[in-house]
């Protein structure tokens, strides 16, 4: 079975939304990484993008479309690739040794211009390590070559596969023994 799993799919597919139900299937179990989550403002038009820190909670601008001066850019929004630097040099501090599972959302763009990310990401040893990430459908140059070194079981999330991805996803964490005993059989609770 492989360790390491890339959930992929357009956006608003429900990517972020799948692998945030980790927390309530495996809330035994040392599980660390970050979610990217879109920020809105009042009238609900997206306006950036929040780095969350799956332990804490903690919200850090990655990236805004006011941020017209930044020297990363994808699309309309500047992006601050040393927000994703100084979260990995915590994550590193605070993990001497892997937790249970490793969740990164997402092998993005945004993502990429990250350099200590990047080099973060060769550290990880998948052998030992288990890995659940989302990503683009078409992965981006940046992330080749891991996905190439790791060879991940790659899963799409659409509208018609959510319930499916979600079923698989539950079962790969359980043959982990990553789910906690109390969740057993109840993949589909909100």
């Amino acid at each position: 079975m492989e360790n390491f799993v890339l959930i992929v799919g357009l956006p608003g597919s429900g990517k972020t939304t799948l692998v945030e139900r980790i927390r309530t299937w495996c809330p035994d179990r040392r599980v660390d990484g970050f979610i990217t989550r879109e920020v809105r403002d009042a009238q609900g038009q997206r306006v950036g993008f929040d780095l969350i820190d799956w332990l804490h909670g903690t919200a850090y601008p990655l990236a805004r479309k006011a941020w017209t001066e930044a020297s990363a850019r994808v699309g309309r929004y500047g992006v601050r690739p040393e927000v994703l630097d100084a979260f990995v040099d915590r994550l590193t501090a605070r993990n001497p040794t892997a937790p249970d599972l490793w969740v990164l959302d997402e092998f993005g763009k945004m993502e990429s211009f990250s350099k200590r990310f990047l080099t973060w990401l060769a550290t990880l040893d998948l052998t030992r390590q288990r890995l659940v990430a989302t990503g683009p459908v078409h992965p981006l140059p940046a992330y080749l070559p891991f996905l190439h070194r790791w060879r991940p079981d790659v899963w799409e999330i659409t509208a018609g596969s959510r319930a499916d991805v979600t079923r698989r996803l539950y079962a790969w964490l359980q043959a982990h023994g990553l789910v906690a005993r109390e969740t057993d059989g109840e993949w589909g609770a909100s």
